[in-house]
C-alpha cells in the first residue's frame, strides 16, 4: 500500500481530532491542554481577524440568527473556520493524491496514450522499451516546459523531441515517431495534471463553510413556530409570577430560564449581564431590541426592560393588554373568514342554480326551430 494514494484521508482525521478537541475545550475538560504552541497562536490570530466585534451589526445579526440554538456567535465562527480549513486541506491533498496517481501512470505504464497512426502492435521487450522511453522523457522534460506546450503546436513539440532522440546512438525498440508521440502525450499530461487553481479551492471551501448557516436556517424554519408558542408561555409566566408580591425580577428571570428552550440563551445572557452590573441595564435591552426584526420578540424585550428598570406592575398590565388585543385581532380574523366563507358559499350556490337552469332550458330550446317561429 502506497501512502501517497491515501492522502485524502488526512483532512478527515484532522477534522475529527479538531472536533474532539473543540468538544473537550467547550466542556471545560481542558486539563489535557499543555499550553499554547505556534499553531494555536496562528489559529487564534486568524480567528480574531475574522470574528466580528460584538458592537457591529453583523455580530448582532448572527446573534439573532442563532437565538433558537445553543451556539454562540464565537462557536459558529470557530466551526466555520475549522470547516473551511478542513475542506481546503482536503482539496490540496486530493489534488496531491491525483498528481501522484497520474505521475505513476505516466512513468510506469508502457501502453500509454498515443495517436492511432503511431500505435505499434508488438514490441520484443516492453520493459526495455518503457525504460528507454522514460529516459528520453526525462531529457525532454528539461526542454519542453509548460510554456512551450502552450505556445507551440503538437507537431512542433514532437519535432523537438525527435531531435533529442536523434542525438542518441542507442538502438530503438520502437519507431522514432511513435516514441516522440508517446513522450509528447506523457509531457502534456504531466503538466496538465500539475495545474493548480487556488482561487477555486478557496471559493469551494468558503462556500462549504456556509453549510452551517444553511443548517441553522433549516432548524430555525421548523423551530420558529414552537418558539412563538414558547414566547406566549413565557409572557403568561410573567403574569402569574408578577401577581405574587413581593416580586423579584431575578427570581422571575430564573423561572423563565428554567421553563424555556428556544429563548434560554438570551435570557441567560440577560441574567449574567444583570449580575455583573458592569453596564447600564437599559443598554442590555437596547442592543437586543436593535438586533432583532421580530416584532413580538421586540415587544417581549420591551416588557422585560420595563419590569427590570421601571415598573414591574405596569409591565404585567401591558402584557395583559397585549393578550386582550391579540384576542380582539383573532376575533376579527375569524369574523372576516366566516364572512368570506358565507360569501363564497352563496356565490357558489347561485352559480350552481344558474348551471342547473341552463341544463334544463337548453334541451327545451333545442326542440324548437327558429324558422317555424318566423
Amino acid at each position: 500500500m502506497q501512502f501517497e494514494n491515501y492522502l485524502y484521508l488526512l483532512p478527515i482525521i484532522a477534522a475529527v481530532v479538531l472536533f474532539i478537541k473543540y468538544i473537550i475545550e467547550r466542556g471545560k475538560l481542558n486539563r489535557f491542554n499543555t499550553g499554547r504552541n505556534a499553531v494555536k497562536n496562528a489559529a487564534a490570530r486568524i480567528f480574531e481577524a475574522i470574528m466580528p466585534k460584538p458592537s457591529t451589526k453583523i455580530y448582532r445579526n448572527y446573534a439573532n440568527f442563532l437565538r433558537f440554538t445553543s451556539f454562540t456567535v464565537e462557536d459558529m465562527f470557530k466551526a466555520k473556520m475549522i470547516l473551511f480549513a478542513s475542506v481546503l486541506l482536503m482539496c490540496v491533498l486530493v489534488k496531491g493524491t491525483n498528481i501522484s496517481i497520474y505521475t505513476k501512470d505516466i512513468l510506469n505504464k508502457y501502453d500509454y496514450q498515443s495517436d492511432l497512426i503511431y500505435k505499434v502492435k508488438s514490441v520484443a521487450d516492453e520493459q526495455a522499451a518503457l525504460r528507454q522511453e522514460i529516459q528520453y522523457f526525462d531529457e525532454a522534460m528539461r526542454i519542453v516546459t509548460s510554456g512551450i506546450i502552450k505556445q507551440q503546436s503538437k507537431d512542433e513539440v514532437e519535432v523537438l523531441i525527435k531531435s533529442l532522440i536523434n542525438k542518441s546512438d542507442a538502438e530503438l525498440f520502437q519507431p522514432r515517431d511513435t516514441i516522440a508521440n508517446k513522450i509528447y502525450h506523457r509531457i502534456y499530461d504531466y503538466h496538465k495534471h500539475r495545474k493548480w487553481n487556488p482561487v477555486l479551492y478557496i471559493a469551494l471551501s468558503l462556500l462549504i463553510s456556509f453549510v452551517i448557516e444553511f443548517g441553522v436556517f433549516i432548524y430555525n424554519f421548523f423551530a420558529r413556530a414552537e418558539a412563538k408558542k414558547e414566547l406566549r408561555f413565557l409572557k403568561k409566566l410573567m403574569i402569574i409570577n408578577g401577581s405574587i408580591k413581593p416580586v423579584d425580577f431575578m427570581k422571575l428571570l430564573s423561572v423563565l430560564i428554567s421553563k424555556s428552550k428556544y429563548h434560554k440563551k438570551i435570557l441567560k445572557d440577560i441574567e449574567e449581564m444583570n449580575k455583573k452590573n458592569t453596564i447600564d441595564n437599559k443598554d442590555i435591552y437596547y442592543s437586543l431590541i436593535k438586533g432583532t426584526k421580530d416584532i413580538e420578540l421586540k415587544l417581549f424585550y420591551e416588557k422585560l426592560d420595563q419590569a427590570n428598570n421601571y415598573d414591574f406592575d405596569q409591565a404585567i398590565i401591558n402584557i395583559e393588554n397585549e393578550f386582550q388585543m391579540e384576542k380582539r385581532v383573532q376575533v376579527r380574523k375569524i369574523k372576516k373568514q366566516t364572512e368570506l366563507i358565507h360569501a363564497v358559499g352563496i356565490t357558489g350556490f347561485m352559480a350552481l342554480i344558474f348551471i342547473l337552469m341552463l341544463y334544463l332550458i337548453i334541451p327545451w330550446l333545442n326542440s324548437y326551430s327558429m324558422d317555424q317561429i318566423l
